[in-house]
């Protein structure tokens, strides 16, 4: 009887162990999708004039929507870009900007690194202007930044305890003008 016990306890303690790291692979691949399900919301939102609402008026965004990318807190904004007199339009600005989406990346997902063809940015931002969507690519730091200082921008990710060569990159080309998952 005492060996049944501890082959069961055995059983159960490996399914557990099993189950565990499936959750956690569940939610690192969803956090993905996630990311690169606003990238393409954005895009969309932009190519059919989609009206933001403030919480009095509603109006199109004169400058499209954006996607904040910001690699120290490990989050991604989709926003409506207003761009009101005296704001950068090719810049995500929290005070006036209206949220329309956040994804702060959980912590089974490490956000391990963001590239670009010039360097290597803690912050991007990609504007979607309508009515085609034409793709405006940069970083957030310059507020006289006026040409699209990126052509591509590559962010990888690696799953909470998974090895280090186990990375998936989410590829964003402003010429192509979607996100690319790279696995």
């Amino acid at each position: 009887m005492t060996i049944v016990i501890i082959i069961v306890g055995i059983i159960f303690g490996m399914g557990s162990n099993f189950f565990r790291g499936a959750r956690g692979q569940f939610v690192y691949n969803n956090s993905l999708q996630d990311a690169v399900n606003i990238i393409k919301t954005a895009r969309n939102f932009a190519i059919t004039s989609r009206a933001a609402f403030d919480g009095v008026t509603s109006q199109v965004p004169p400058e499209g929507y954006g996607v904040y990318i910001n690699r120290p807190a490990r989050q991604i904004i989709l926003f409506a870009n207003t761009a009101i007199a005296g704001d950068e339009r090719n810049q995500y600005n929290a005070g006036s900007d209206l949220i329309e989406e956040q994804l702060d990346f959980p912590q089974e997902t490490e956000f391990i690194s963001m590239t670009s063809d010039t360097g290597t940015p803690n912050e991007a931002v990609i504007i979607f202007r309508p009515p085609l969507a034409d793709a405006f690519l940069s970083n957030n730091g310059d507020p006289n930044m006026a040409i699209n200082l990126y052509e591509e921008i590559t962010m990888e990710f690696r799953r909470l305890g998974a090895p280090a060569t186990a990375t998936k990159e989410i590829i964003f080309n402003r010429t192509k003008g979607f996100p690319e998952v790279q696995l």
